[in-house]
């Protein structure tokens, strides 16, 4: 029989091969004091290492065995004068997606302490659809604080309910804080819906936006991966400024269109070109031809296919140098290594040509 008093190893058991044994352990877990529970929980929880002492997917079943009774206790907790107490109590209300707590949760966000208040933004987005409203009548409170608008919003977004793009939508006509404008930017992305495509681009498009509102669009673009946008991201990769290009080349990798991934290949034959023809080689070059290499080994196998049609037209016009930059990305993309047999890699190209097409 399962001794009662060791919660560690009831919680253990109730994953066991034997049924008997979780049988054991549940009904064991059920006859504990729930107060000395809860306190257990609290006393183990140090945030990110949680799952240390309990499997993530176990806690929510551990919890809900006593049907309520922990919610309300860990709801008394919410008021602790402890900080670390508090994001305890947060956090496991959200892994029990304790519907009933929303409103306390919700107030959470207004916490003075940054990781009870990171804690809450979890738990809403673990109790998912329910807690939408509540999120988006804060968010739309132009009253509200506005660092407790952006937790609403970033809870909003890792919900990724799609009824939520509408509002926000509307928000980004009116709203002039640029923190706020970027947390809503990256909830779009994470909700994906193509219906937020065209806002995006116009903030990708204004010329009064921040580079860092302009990455922000560029990233939820790419998570969106919608192609008609390609032509925006294409031109904001050539951009100057190095968080611009650069969340521009990750979305690109992402969308993995023909057009973007002739034009990256292109562009780092060309940009290897420059690099080589230097007698001083150039640090600028050198990082926008490692940027388009990464941006290519994103996009996969599909760029193999490009690189070694590539490979084939250069290769009696390009130096030493530039093959052996066209063979290194190969060889990156592929896992597979022909040398200089150019004939090999355009046998492995035919041989793969379904795995390689966009």
């Amino acid at each position: 029989m399962l001794k009662q008093n060791n919660i560690e190893g009831l919680i253990t058991a109730l994953k066991d091969l034997d049924g008997q044994i979780r049988q054991d352990a549940e009904e064991a877990i059920r006859e504990l004091n729930p107060v000395h529970v809860a306190e257990w929980f609290l006393l183990k929880y140090h945030g990110e290492q949680t799952q240390d002492y309990i499997p993530v997917d176990e806690i929510g079943e551990v919890l809900n065995i006593w049907n309520g009774k922990l919610a309300a206790l860990f709801n008394q907790r919410l008021q602790h004068d402890d900080p670390t107490i508090r994001e305890g109590a947060v956090y496991f209300l959200g892994e029990m997606q304790a519907e009933k707590s929303i409103t306390a949760l919700t107030d959470m966000l207004r916490d003075e302490d940054n990781k009870v208040q990171n804690a809450a933004v979890h738990a809403l987005s673990k109790i998912g659809q329910s807690a939408l409203q509540s999120l988006l009548d804060i968010l739309l409170d132009d009253q509200e604080r506005l660092e407790v608008r952006q937790l609403s919003a970033r809870a909003i977004g890792e919900i990724a309910d799609a009824r939520a793009v509408d509002p926000i939508l509307s928000l980004l006509k009116t709203v002039d804080e640029e923190t706020l404008m970027i947390d809503l930017v990256v909830a779009l992305g994470k909700i994906g819906e193509k219906q937020a495509v065209d806002n995006l681009v116009a903030i990708f498009n204004d010329k009064e936006a921040s580079p860092f509102l302009i990455s922000s669009s560029a990233w939820s673009l790419g998570r969106i991966e919608d192609p008609t946008t390609v032509k925006h991201l294409l031109k904001a990769f050539h951009s100057p400024i190095d968080i611009v290009s650069m969340s521009a080349a990750r979305a690109l990798g992402k969308i993995r269109s023909k057009e973007a991934t002739e034009e990256l290949v292109h562009y780092y034959i060309s940009t290897s070109k420059r690099f080589h023809e230097l007698t001083s080689q150039s640090k600028k070059l050198q990082t926008l031809k490692v940027r388009a290499l990464r941006t290519i080994k994103v996009i996969g196998l599909p760029a193999a296919k490009a690189l070694v049609n590539s490979l084939e037209a250069n290769q009696n016009d390009c130096s030493q140098s530039v093959i052996e930059d066209i063979l290194f990305a190969l060889k990156e993309i592929s896992g597979q290594d022909f040398g200089n047999d150019v004939k090999g890699w355009l046998h492995w190209v035919n041989q793969r040509n379904d795995d390689l097409s966009i």
